[in-house]
């Protein structure tokens, strides 16, 4: 239901995802803690990374052939290889998402929508399924207690 993401969000959210919030900081003119977003992205990331083998969901290249249908990767990924569920990519832009929110409430929803995009780069590339999203959300909530 959503409009495509241009080649260069894609780019931007599929390599560095942190990297579209220090732009959305910067167009808002709010600080960026790096020492603090870095050690964030650290633990999310491996929260996320120890959540995929738990529930060891196929990604979305894997199934498409029982259903008749193929899905073309357009560019490598270090998790190509890891389950799908949750993603590691939409789990860092929601963690994100809610610690800016946290500090810079008046942009709470700048903030939101740049944790969705990074979310719908993972959908529109072929590489998670919604509910991977869906699940990278709530673990970023109650990480981070929205």
């Amino acid at each position: 239901d959503t409009s495509p993401l241009t080649d260069s969000v894609m780019d931007l959210a599929h390599e560095e995802p942190l990297e579209l919030f220090k732009r959305a900081c910067h167009a808002l003119h709010v600080p960026v803690e790096d020492e603090t977003v870095e050690l964030l992205v650290h633990d999310l990331r491996r929260i996320a990374v120890t959540l995929k083998y738990v529930h060891l969901r196929p990604r979305p290249q894997a199934l498409a052939p029982y259903h008749g249908s193929v899905v073309v990767l357009s560019q490598p990924d270090p998790y190509d290889d890891t389950p799908s569920y949750p993603s590691v990519h939409a789990t860092i832009g929601y963690g994100l998402a809610n610690m800016f929110a946290e500090m810079h409430p008046q942009h709470a929803e700048e903030f939101y929508n740049v944790g969705d995009t990074v979310a719908l780069q993972r959908v529109q590339s072929g590489r998670h399924f919604p509910s991977d999203n869906e699940y990278a959300k709530v673990i970023a909530d109650l990480i981070l207690g929205r």
